[in-house]
């Protein structure tokens, strides 16, 4: 008994520590006419952690709705573990191209018709009806700026 009430504090904690580590931008990558964005591992295992963390106090409590809650949480960690994990974006001198969870998404520059930017998102639709999602939910400023010059310069044909 007194080890599940030692458990639970420190599995709390290790949940909030796990999951405040997992916040934050990705990191910006030029490399000649490469743009690369993708999230520091770190990150994704923070993630990780914090699942597993409330993955462990599911298991500890007792009480049904807060089961139910820390479970709910450790799956929702898991999952933004492996799409920070998962997560790239490279702009090249071919097209473009967007890695996740739910696979890989590629357009060639000259394939792109239409591009559309909302926050947290930019959609770049081919004439074919393919298309490419970027989740910039996380971008800094300056980083969702360099890949809006960056695609733009690509669409006008530059390098």
């Amino acid at each position: 008994m007194t080890t599940r009430r030692a458990a639970v504090p420190a599995l709390l904690a290790a949940s909030v520590v796990g999951a405040v580590a997992s916040m934050g931008s990705p990191r910006l990558t030029l490399l000649n006419a490469d743009l690369h964005i993708a999230y520091p591992w770190t990150r994704g295992v923070a993630a990780l952690a914090c699942a597993a963390a409330a993955a462990g106090l599911a298991l500890t409590v007792r009480m049904r709705w807060a089961r139910v809650a820390a479970g709910a949480f450790a799956v929702a960690a898991a999952l933004a573990g492996a799409h920070l994990l998962r997560y790239r974006v490279r702009a090249g001198a071919d097209g473009i191209e967007s890695r996740g969870l739910l696979g890989v998404d590629r357009l060639a520059w000259s394939a792109i018709g239409q591009v559309q930017t909302g926050p947290g998102l930019l959609l770049l639709t081919g004439s074919g009806g393919e298309s490419v999602r970027v989740d910039t939910t996380d971008f800094r400023a300056e980083d969702r700026a360099a890949l809006d010059r960056t695609i733009a310069r690509r669409l006008r044909g530059g390098p």
